[in-house]
């Protein structure tokens, strides 16, 4: 992030100083490639989570990871003259194949402990979990899993669904809690897992078809 930052500024910079002489010429162009300057370091704000505004305060560090994770895949990029965001999760799924839909299996696990952590209802982590397993699902096919992906955005909401109903439940829950707790956890690395597993087996399959 740091080197892209800049090198970003470093090209810049060397953009006014290339057009200084331009600016002799045209005393409004100097102007232009200021305002171009700026508009690139606001939109640099927008995408690195480190310098946003936090969305949701008082998180642990961890918590705080996940939250960053789930801007970047879901909402890192705004859809000007919209209040659309898009993020990278469909981006990598074109571009890597697989690679995308295990790193958002990963968050949307690491989502599913921080609600167990932070005592969510068993219903809530249910409908979690049901977000999940559709986006593992339907995420899996090629280009239109990539296109779904712009419009089902998984750990957001299940982020989102997190952050509301945490405490809701007591921190000495009962035990009929942790079993509830336990099998949908379970269930959502299954519902996330096997999606993987069968797109791990087609692609062998085509790698050997081929050979």
């Amino acid at each position: 992030m740091q080197t892209i930052r800049r090198r970003v500024k470093d090209k810049c910079s060397r953009l006014v100083q290339l057009t200084a002489r331009q600016a002799r010429i045209n005393p409004g162009f100097v102007s232009v490639v200021n305002d171009a300057r700026s508009w690139l370091r606001a939109g640099w704000r927008r995408l690195d989570p480190a310098r946003r505004t936090p969305r949701w305060p008082a998180l642990t560090p961890v918590a705080r990871h996940v939250e960053r994770a789930v801007h970047l895949l879901d909402g890192a990029v705004p859809i000007p003259g919209t209040r659309l965001r898009v993020g990278l999760d469909p981006l990598f799924g074109l571009v890597f194949p697989g690679a995308g839909d295990a790193v958002g299996g990963i968050v949307s696990l690491g989502i599913l402990f921080l609600a167990v952590q932070y005592r969510v209802p068993p219903g809530i982590i249910a409908r979690m979990v049901w977000n999940a397993g559709v986006d593992a699902a339907v995420g899996g096919i090629p280009i239109v899993g990539d296109v779904f992906d712009f419009a089902w955005k998984a750990n957001d909401m299940n982020f989102e669904l997190l952050m509301r109903h945490r405490g809701d439940v007591s921190k000495r829950a009962s035990l009929r809690y942790w079993l509830s707790v336990s099998g949908l956890v379970v269930l959502g690395i299954i519902a996330v897992a096997i999606p993987l597993a069968i797109m791990v087996w087609l692609a062998a399959l085509a790698v050997k078809a081929m050979h």
